[in-house]
């Protein structure tokens, strides 16, 4: 019994050597290797509802944008454009009228095509993707 657990336990040992240093190789080659990416967790779900032509839209706010430093309430948005959450250094706020936008803010909106085009050009906020 002593020889077999010996041989048992250098065949477990020899596996483990041998995937181990082959398992980073193989990740690679199957291009696994990359680090998993993260995405924002936001506080609030959206589920679209026919006849609703409204749509939830993430934007960033660059630095050269006009609503820096700006009141939302001062902004004169479209009716139909509302800021849902503001996502600022990690923390999330429910704005108000009176929130003041700052660069690299994030905003959730939920608007209309044509109340996001306007609103894009106007005061050159970029659109990203939800995740």
């Amino acid at each position: 019994i002593r020889t077999f657990l010996f041989c048992y336990f250098r065949t477990l040992s020899c596996c483990s050597y041998i995937q181990g240093t082959t398992l980073p190789l193989v990740a690679r080659w199957l291009k696994l290797d990359e680090p998993e990416q993260t995405s924002t967790v936001y506080p609030i779900e959206y589920q679209p509802v026919a006849g609703m032509d409204s749509k939830l839209t993430r934007m960033i706010i660059p630095a050269d944008s006009a609503v820096i430093n700006r009141a939302i309430v001062d902004l004169h948005l479209p009716d139909k454009f509302l800021v849902t959450l503001i996502e600022r250094e990690n923390q999330f706020t429910v704005p108000y009228g009176g929130t003041v936008l700052k660069a690299n803010d994030t905003l959730l909106v939920l608007t209309d095509n044509e109340s996001l085009t306007s609103v894009i050009e106007r005061f050159k906020l970029q659109v990203l993707d939800l995740e």
